[in-house]
């Protein structure tokens, strides 16, 4: 079983950006930049939906 989190946690990415997250080839500041600007994008795309 994965890793669980909140859906406030969570993240869309597409495929190569998915790739380029988990390859580990980011320094961890521009892979938590990276999340952090695709969890805002996101939830403003979810809320944008509701």
């Amino acid at each position: 079983m994965g890793i669980k989190a909140t859906d406030t946690a969570g993240a869309f990415l597409c495929h190569g950006c998915h790739h380029e997250l988990d390859a580990g080839g980011l320094a961890a500041d521009e892979a938590c930049a990276m999340f952090d600007v695709a969890r805002e994008r996101s939830a403003a795309w979810c809320k944008a939906l509701a």
